[in-house]
Order: C-alpha cells, then sequence, then structure tokens
C-alpha cells in the first residue's frame, strides 16, 4: 500500500553513494512551484540526517557525524589532529556561504557544517583533503562551487583561502522539447512563445561524482514549477577548474506540458577547465498503455504518472516518483513519453518506469498502482523493455526484480537477457492485459516467521499493486487446520505461528483477460519450525515464433514458454542467497477444465541469474493439444526445494490458440512412431493411419523455431538425415489439414 500527500513542494531527495552508503550534503530547491503536486522519494531515511537549512525553499541535510568513517579510525598512530582555518573571500552584498566540507583524498570523508561563520574552523586529522566551498548568488539564487583539489593540512600548513571569484567556469544544462523548444515552468504556447500557466514543472538532479571513492560528496535536486517568473532554469552554477577526480552527472524530467513526459540525461563531464553549454539529444518518442484492473475499472478516474531509478555503476542512487490528479488516463492515447536514456559509456543510467494510478482514495491517503516495466531509449528510434519493475518501497529483491539488497548497499540488477525485448518485438498488448504470477517470500528463522510482501508480475515485467492490497484473499493453515481466513489486509496484521505445516493460500481474481475472468491461486507450504523457507515463481513470460512477447498465438507449434523461478534463504537484512535443489514442474489444462498434462521444462544453465530470478526453463508448446477454435489455456506450476517445501499456483487463463490441432492422444500411439530416439545422423519416420492425403513435415527447435520443413510429402514411412544438427532437443511435427501431431527428439 503506498500513501500520497497534498502540499505546495512535497518531494524529498533522496542520494545514495556508489559505496553503498548515503550521500554527505543533499541540498534541493523548488521555485515557483504553485500547483498541487503528488511527489514521493523512497529510500532516504532522514534519521540518518540533521536538517542544517530550511529557509527560501532551499533545504540542506548533512549526515551525522556518527555515521561517517574516519579513514585514520582503529589505525595505529592516529594522525594529529588540526584546527583548519578556511578563509572564505567573497562580496558580502552578493554572496551568501551556505556550506563546506573536507573530503580525503581516497574518499573518506570529515565534514564541517557553518552557518554565518568566517573564517571556518575545521577538526581534521592530519593528511590531504579537498576542501569544498558552497556559495549561493542572492540576486539569481545560483550555486557557485569552489574545490581546493589535494590541499596539504598539517600543523605547518593549517591555513587556505577560498575566493568565490574562483568559480569563472559556467555550466549551463538545458531541456528541450521535441519541438526544439526550452521546457519552462507552465504551459509553453508554441505559437506566441509565451508561458500560459498551468501545472508543467521539470526535476533536476546534479550529482558531483569523485572518481577515487565513487561516491558523492554533494547532490542537488531541483523542482521548477507553476507560475515562475526566472527566464532561465535555477540549476545553471558555476564552479572553478577541476580535474578529472570529479565529473558532473545530471538528469532531467518534465512533467505536465500537455500530458507528455520527457526523461533525459546528459554526457557527464569529467574535469571542468572551461564554461560548458548542454541540451538533451534526439528524443526517442514511447507510448505506454495499460489496461486497468477490475478493480481500477470501478474507480472514477484513472491517473498517469511514472517512477525513475538512477543509478552509478550498479549501484542504485536516487528516484523519483510521480503522478498527479490533474494528468487522467487515456486509454487511446496511453502515456506520451519521449526518452533520451540510453544505456551508454556513461557512469550514469536513467530507467524509466510509467504507471497509471488507478485507485486513490485523498481521506485515507491510500493508492494503488499498476507499474509499468523499464524502458530505455535505444539506438535507430528503438525503446528496450527490461526485465523487471522497480517498486522503489519494496524491502526486498523479491518484491523488486530490479533491486536488491546487499551488504555493501542496494544494486540494481542488469537487465536478464531471455526477459528483455526491443519495442517491436512487443504486439502493443496493454500491460496488465494478462493474468499476473505471484513471487512469493517466506522468511522462516527459529521463534519468527514473517512472509515478505508479495508482488503480482505480468506478462511484460508489470507490477500490479491493487491485486494484492485491494483484492487478494488469504487462508492461513496449520497441521490443516484453519488460522486465518480473510483479506491481505488483514492477513497483514496477523501474527503466523511458528510451528507446524502452513499452508498459505493467496487468490487474486481482480483480473479480466479478452472478457474471461482471470484468477491467480497460490499456496505456499512449508515446514514453520525449520528454517528453511519455500522457493518461489519469479517470472513467466511466453513468446511466438518471432520472439514477440505474446501469450496469443496462431497455431500451438508457434508458441513457447519461459520463466524463472528459484529457492531463495533469508540471511540478515533484507539480504537473500542461492539454495540449490529447486525442482519444478509445468502443466497446462483448458480454461477452467483442471485436467492437467504435464509440458516437459528444459533448463538452460547459462541464463541462470541471481539475484532475483534463478534458475531459468523454457518449453515449446508445439504438443499442446487445441481441442476448439480460439482455445485459452490455464497454467499450473510447481516449485519444490530440496526440503521438501513448495509453492504452486494456476494461472487462470494462461494462454490461447486459435487453430485447432489433432494431438497426439487423440491418436493410436503405435501408428506414429520415430527412431532410434535419441539419433545420431538418419531418424525413420512412421505415420499413423488416420492421416490421409499431403501433408507438411517440420523439423523445430525446442523454442519453436523451425530448422527444417518439407510440403506436399504424401509417404507413410520415410527416412530423413539430420546429421547437421547441433546436439540438443527437437520437435518432429506432421502438419495435415490444420491439425498436427508432435514427437520430441534428442540428436546426441
Amino acid at each position: 500500500m503506498k500513501n500520497f500527500y497534498w502540499s505546495l513542494m512535497a518531494f524529498i531527495l533522496t542520494i545514495a553513494n556508489c559505496s553503498g552508503t548515503f550521500g554527505q550534503i543533499i541540498t534541493d530547491y523548488s521555485s515557483g512551484v504553485t500547483e498541487t503536486l503528488n511527489w514521493k522519494r523512497s529510500f532516504f531515511d532522514e534519521s540518518n540526517y540533521t536538517k542544517k537549512l530550511d529557509e527560501n525553499n532551499r533545504k540542506v541535510y548533512v549526515k551525522n557525524q556518527s555515521l561517517i568513517q574516519n579513514a585514520s579510525e582503529g589505525e595505529e598512530g592516529e594522525n594529529d589532529i588540526v584546527l583548519l582555518n578556511v578563509n572564505l573571500i567573497f562580496d558580502e552584498e552578493q554572496y551568501t556561504p551556505k556550506y563546506i566540507s573536507a573530503l580525503r583524498e581516497d574518499g573518506s570523508d570529515e565534514f564541517a557544517f557553518w552557518e554565518n561563520m568566517n573564517p571556518v574552523s575545521l577538526e581534521l586529522p592530519e593528511g590531504t583533503y579537498d576542501i569544498i566551498a558552497h556559495f549561493i548568488d542572492d540576486s539569481s539564487q545560483r550555486s557557485h562551487i569552489v574545490i581546493k583539489e589535494l590541499t596539504n593540512v598539517s600543523s605547518q600548513n593549517s591555513q587556505i583561502s577560498i575566493d568565490v571569484e574562483e568559480a569563472t567556469n559556467f555550466i549551463s544544462t538545458d531541456i528541450l522539447s521535441e519541438e526544439g523548444e526550452p521546457l519552462r515552468p507552465g504551459i509553453l504556447d508554441y505559437n506566441t512563445g509565451e508561458i500560459t500557466g498551468g501545472n508543467a514543472s521539470v526535476i533536476f538532479d546534479r550529482l558531483l561524482y569523485f572518481t577515487p571513492s565513487g561516491t558523492t560528496p554533494f547532490a542537488y535536486s531541483y523542482l521548477w514549477g507553476g507560475s515562475n517568473e526566472i527566464s532561465e532554469p535555477m540549476w545553471f552554477f558555476y564552479i572553478n577548474d577541476i580535474s578529472e577526480r570529479y565529473s558532473i552527472i545530471q538528469q532531467a524530467i518534465g512533467k505536465g506540458y500537455n500530458h507528455k513526459y520527457y526523461f533525459s540525461k546528459y554526457n557527464s563531464i569529467a574535469g571542468v577547465s572551461n564554461s560548458v553549454s548542454m541540451v538533451n539529444e534526439d528524443w526517442n518518442f514511447h507510448q505506454e498503455k495499460f489496461q486497468p484492473s477490475l478493480f481500477g475499472q470501478s474507480s472514477e478516474e484513472i491517473y498517469c504518472g511514472f517512477s525513475t531509478m538512477s543509478t552509478i555503476g550498479n549501484t542504485f542512487n536516487f528516484g523519483w516518483e510521480s503522478w498527479s490528479v490533474d494528468n487522467v488516463y487515456d486509454a487511446d492515447e496511453g502515456l506520451q513519453i519521449y526518452l533520451n536514456n540510453p544505456f551508454d559509456n556513461n557512469i550514469d543510467d536513467l530507467m524509466v518506469f510509467p504507471k497509471i494510478v488507478e485507485y486513490a482514495d485523498t481521506n485515507s491517503g491510500d493508492y494503488y498502482c499498476i507499474n509499468g516495466n523499464s524502458v530505455i531509449s535505444a539506438d535507430n528510434g528503438q525503446i528496450l523493455y527490461g526485465s523487471g519493475n522497480s517498486t522503489l518501497s519494496s524491502g526486498s529483491f523479491l518484491s523488486s526484480a530490479l533491486l536488491y539488497n546487499t551488504q555493501n548497499g542496494t544494486k540494481v540488477l542488469p537487465f536478464h537477457p531471455q526477459f528483455s525485448f526491443m519495442k517491436d518485438e512487443n504486439v502493443d498488448a496493454p500491460q496488465g492485459n494478462n493474468v499476473p504470477v505471484l513471487l512469493t517470500a517466506a522468511i522462516v528463522i527459529p521463534e519468527n516467521m514473517s512472509f515478505v510482501a508479495p508482488l503480482y508480475k505480468g506478462r511484460y515485467g508489470e507490477t500490479r499493486e491493487s491485486d494484492l492490497f485491494a483484492a487478494t484473499t488469504v487462508e492461513v493453515k496449520q497441521n490443516g487446520s484453519v488460522f486465518f481466513s480473510g483479506d491481505y489486509m488483514g492477513f497483514q496484521q496477523t501474527t503466523l505461528p511458528t510451528s507446524g505445516l502452513l499452508d498459505i493460500t493467496l487468490t487474486n481474481s481482480n483480473i479480466e483477460v479478452d472478457g474471461l475472468p482471470g484468477k491467480n491461486t497460490a499456496q505456499v507450504s512449508f515446514d514453520a519450525g525449520e528454517e528453511n523457507a519455500p522457493p518461489t515463481l519469479m517470472h513467466l513470460q511466453f513468446r511466438n515464433a518471432d520472439s514477440q512477447v505474446s501469450d496469443r498465438f496462431t497455431s500451438s507449434q508457434e508458441g513457447t514458454v519461459r520463466l524463472a523461478a528459484g529457492d531463495f534463504y533469508y540471511i540478515s537484512g533484507n539480504y537473500f542467497d542461492y539454495v540449490e535443489g529447486n525442482t519444478i514442474q509445468f502443466f497446462y489444462s483448458l480454461y477452467n477444465q483442471d485436467e492437467w498434462t504435464e509440458l516437459e521444462l528444459t533448463e538452460h544453465e547459462e541464463y541462470f541469474q541471481m539475484p532475483a530470478f534463478g534458475d531459468y526453463y523454457e518449453a515449446s508448446l508445439a504438443s499442446v493439444v487445441v481441442p476448439e477454435e480460439n482455445s485459452w489455456f490455464d497454467v499450473r506450476i510447481i516449485c519444490t526445494d530440496a526440503a521438501g517445501n513448495k509453492q504452486e499456483q494456476v494461472i487462470s487463463p494462461a494462454f490461447k490458440v486459435e487453430q485447432t490441432t489433432l494431438g497426439i492422444y487423440d491418436l493410436d500411439k503405435s501408428g506414429f512412431s520415430v527412431y532410434p530416439n535419441s539419433f545420431t545422423n538418419d531418424l525413420n519416420i512412421q505415420l499413423p493411419n488416420e492421416l490421409k492425403g499431403n501433408y507438411t513435415f517440420r523439423v523445430s527447435d525446442i523454442i519453436g523455431k523451425t530448422i527444417y520443413s518439407e510440403n506436399n510429402k504424401s509417404e507413410s514411412k520415410f527416412v530423413w538425415n539430420g546429421y547437421s544438427l547441433p546436439k540438443g532437443v527437437y520437435i518432429i511435427s506432421i502438419e495435415n489439414n490444420g491439425k498436427a501431431i508432435t514427437k520430441k527428439v534428442i540428436k546426441k
């Protein structure tokens, strides 16, 4: 469940440095924000910081000294403490000094913060430091930053001067629309060039990145919106010459411009020796459509929104979540998004997650979203979909397919190659137009049992919050007797037993697919008295013969299934490890028939990914029997770990096949044979008597790709030479009058 709030400037800056701890000095600044906004920042623990400044729409947070590592602690012969006097030179009628820090040359930090003091006295162990001073121009509110690099601090050298006039390099970074016009607060009238008012705004983030330690000693965030008389962006700033030990990282978001969104990152600036002027590169246009859940369809209005995730290396840095009641979702238009966020050679990346808020209650503060998959601008105007959504408020990777906690900080997973796809591989089905799978995690510790908030995850990697918080019912049995029965919110408040065999069943009926009632029923079974958690399914995806993501096929011959599952062991503090020995079974049945046929899965060890996905499997749907046209099928998946714990879930409906087939179980098995199996070169094919007339002979690989086909054959028996095939598993099919029979063979 999420909470939202209404305010003139309701946003919190979140920043984490690349070593896994939070940034040391955080500044956020808003200007001219008069409209009602809904903003949220995540992963920011204010208890670790002291707010040192809150005036003129500017807030400054400094990390508590007790949390800052002193590089000399614990070392023999600790360095003597020196009182470094920093003399600040500035025009008191024009500038105001705000704060100063001393950064050890290897990245270890010792900070001081002052108010209305000059000179500034810093207590530092002897050593070599970068001294960083930040001034504000009172008339323009622009930052002026001066960095004195590699300053020796000792009893013989305990005084330096910093002159604001040394900050002579002007760094300007603008964000232009698809029309080439700069984005400004309010709505720009392209015909007159005037700002006509409205709620459009720009969010701008700037980091000062320190290469030797991979940290961000300073971070700035700006919200520029509403009626604003400032003609140029407030984030333009001045800085002195600095070496390539420092980089400037910048990202911008435009929101509310005629219901369009803009997301841009900029080339990082490594070192500064002159003024720099930057604008965003060409945009990639993206249109994202959603199908609301049944719960969302009952809402009066559905709103557009987004989340972002900024990373440095593979470490989470900060992220925005935003939506507003003035941006109502239009099913025909979808979300109109302009992207300039490629994966490139820059040290930072910006991932964008479109979303819809399908329910909001202004009284209780609850809101529920369908959070879309990550979208990245790629080459030739293409859009890359990642392998999962990120819910920034999640507590563990089992609740977020891109973020996971480690003892060294919050990390970001690489996209899984088998679940990621390009926009042209998407058949444009709306996200949410499918029955999701359920990701679960039970943490079993002696005398302490908890059930991590599960997550409903759809075919494209989208996640569905209202499925869980508003529509899921839960039943808990202990040794076969009902312990709890009710909705998920009540389940959250229930203390689970710490002994006995537990069966937890979660039922989600908040779905409709092609007019059919949809349902996910998941049962988790384990011994609460043992320190052993049950396994979980992590992702389910279908592809057609062209590798397009789709769960609707012309024939079963063209369909394949991909899935990931694993057994994950809780360590501490939301850290997980992987446990070997999980097995997975896959069954299908006609929709609502509950008559199951097992489909053999093939594990691909090369696509194992830990954490967040685990083992990876594929299977062809070629052997699925389709008795009637346009048949929908249910799927049943059972995960069983080495200790016997289980997760079993039914996804109904899961996939659809248009054309009927004649399955092998409808024939005299002795009439259709393929031998030897396994084979080396020649393969003998004997056809059943029921097949009359010409037919097509086809050989496909395990994921449904045709390797060989021959039309208009009529022999009842023939030999096919497969000497050129690589070793592996293949499907032999005989197709006649729109029907097919298949056999699986192995080339050795």
